[in-house]
Protein backbone atom coordinates (compact mmCIF):
# COMPACT_ATOMS: atom_id res chain seq x y z
CA UNK A 1 0.00 0.00 0.00
CA UNK A 2 1.17 3.50 -0.83
CA UNK A 3 0.17 6.63 1.05
CA UNK A 4 0.49 10.01 -0.59
CA UNK A 5 -0.27 13.31 1.12
CA UNK A 6 -0.30 16.78 -0.36
CA UNK A 7 -1.70 20.15 0.60
CA UNK A 8 -3.47 22.84 -1.36
CA UNK A 9 -5.25 26.12 -0.64
CA UNK A 10 -8.61 25.65 1.08
CA UNK A 11 -10.49 27.24 -1.81
CA UNK A 12 -9.04 24.58 -4.17
CA UNK A 13 -10.32 21.61 -2.12
CA UNK A 14 -13.00 19.51 -3.83
CA UNK A 15 -15.36 19.98 -0.90
CA UNK A 16 -15.86 22.35 2.04
CA UNK A 17 -13.59 20.40 4.38
CA UNK A 18 -9.94 20.79 5.39
CA UNK A 19 -9.15 17.14 4.76
CA UNK A 20 -10.02 14.77 1.97
CA UNK A 21 -8.97 11.32 0.88
CA UNK A 22 -9.31 9.10 -2.12
CA UNK A 23 -8.54 5.40 -2.22
CA UNK A 24 -7.34 3.99 -5.54
CA UNK A 25 -7.90 0.22 -5.22
CA UNK A 26 -6.34 -0.69 -8.57
CA UNK A 27 -2.94 0.53 -7.36
CA UNK A 28 -3.55 0.13 -3.59
CA UNK A 29 -2.99 3.84 -2.97
CA UNK A 30 -4.44 6.26 -0.43
CA UNK A 31 -4.23 9.89 -1.51
CA UNK A 32 -4.78 12.53 1.19
CA UNK A 33 -5.31 16.21 0.40
CA UNK A 34 -5.05 18.64 3.32
CA UNK A 35 -5.84 22.36 3.22
CA UNK A 36 -2.83 24.63 3.64
CA UNK A 37 -2.57 25.69 7.29
CA UNK A 38 0.15 25.87 9.93
CA UNK A 39 2.15 22.63 9.96
CA UNK A 40 0.80 21.27 13.25
CA UNK A 41 -2.76 21.82 12.05
CA UNK A 42 -2.04 20.01 8.80
CA UNK A 43 -0.52 17.12 10.75
CA UNK A 44 -3.63 16.91 12.93
CA UNK A 45 -5.97 16.87 9.94
CA UNK A 46 -3.81 14.27 8.18
CA UNK A 47 -3.81 12.01 11.26
CA UNK A 48 -7.59 12.27 11.51
CA UNK A 49 -8.13 11.56 7.82
CA UNK A 50 -5.67 8.66 7.81
CA UNK A 51 -7.24 6.94 10.81
CA UNK A 52 -10.77 7.46 9.53
CA UNK A 53 -9.94 6.33 6.00
CA UNK A 54 -7.96 3.27 7.07
CA UNK A 55 -10.62 2.02 9.48
CA UNK A 56 -13.33 2.59 6.87
CA UNK A 57 -11.26 0.68 4.32
CA UNK A 58 -10.66 -2.21 6.74
CA UNK A 59 -14.35 -2.36 7.62
CA UNK A 60 -15.56 -2.20 4.02
CA UNK A 61 -17.18 1.23 4.16
CA UNK A 62 -17.05 2.52 0.62
CA UNK A 63 -15.67 5.94 -0.22
CA UNK A 64 -18.60 6.60 -2.57
CA UNK A 65 -21.06 6.01 0.31
CA UNK A 66 -19.13 8.49 2.45
CA UNK A 67 -19.03 11.05 -0.38
CA UNK A 68 -22.76 10.65 -1.04
CA UNK A 69 -23.58 11.15 2.64
CA UNK A 70 -21.30 14.20 2.86
CA UNK A 71 -22.87 15.74 -0.24
CA UNK A 72 -26.42 15.20 1.04
CA UNK A 73 -25.40 16.67 4.40
CA UNK A 74 -23.95 19.78 2.74
CA UNK A 75 -27.05 20.22 0.60
CA UNK A 76 -29.30 19.92 3.67
CA UNK A 77 -27.83 23.12 5.12
CA UNK A 78 -27.29 21.53 8.53
CA UNK A 79 -24.50 22.84 10.76
CA UNK A 80 -21.56 20.80 11.95
CA UNK A 81 -19.55 17.99 10.45
CA UNK A 82 -21.21 15.17 8.56
CA UNK A 83 -19.12 12.56 10.40
CA UNK A 84 -20.66 13.71 13.68
CA UNK A 85 -24.15 12.71 12.51
CA UNK A 86 -25.18 9.40 14.06
CA UNK A 87 -26.58 8.21 10.73
CA UNK A 88 -23.28 8.80 8.90
CA UNK A 89 -21.96 5.53 7.45
CA UNK A 90 -18.61 6.37 9.03
CA UNK A 91 -19.82 7.85 12.35
CA UNK A 92 -17.85 5.47 14.63
CA UNK A 93 -14.71 5.72 12.52
CA UNK A 94 -14.90 9.53 12.55
CA UNK A 95 -15.32 9.56 16.33
CA UNK A 96 -12.30 7.31 16.83
CA UNK A 97 -10.22 9.51 14.52
CA UNK A 98 -11.28 12.61 16.46
CA UNK A 99 -10.13 11.09 19.76
CA UNK A 100 -6.67 10.39 18.30
CA UNK A 101 -6.60 13.88 16.79
CA UNK A 102 -7.36 15.43 20.19
CA UNK A 103 -4.67 13.38 21.92
CA UNK A 104 -2.14 14.37 19.26
CA UNK A 105 -3.16 18.05 19.57
CA UNK A 106 -2.50 17.92 23.30
CA UNK A 107 0.92 16.34 22.71
CA UNK A 108 1.78 19.06 20.17
CA UNK A 109 0.64 21.81 22.54
CA UNK A 110 -2.17 22.89 20.20
CA UNK A 111 -5.19 24.38 21.94
CA UNK A 112 -8.22 22.60 20.50
CA UNK A 113 -10.30 25.80 20.52
CA UNK A 114 -7.65 27.70 18.53
CA UNK A 115 -7.39 24.84 16.05
CA UNK A 116 -11.16 24.67 15.50
CA UNK A 117 -11.42 28.45 15.19
CA UNK A 118 -8.72 28.46 12.55
CA UNK A 119 -10.45 25.72 10.57
CA UNK A 120 -13.81 27.44 10.81
CA UNK A 121 -12.31 30.74 9.63
CA UNK A 122 -11.07 29.20 6.36
CA UNK A 123 -14.53 29.15 4.83
CA UNK A 124 -15.27 32.79 5.61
Amino acid sequence: MEIYQTSKPYNKMRNNYVGDYIYHPGVDLFRFIIAEMPSDYQALVFLHEFIEAYICWKEGIKEEDIAAFDKAFEESGKDGEPGDQKDAPYYKQHQIATVFEMIFAEKLGVRWEDYENHINSLGE
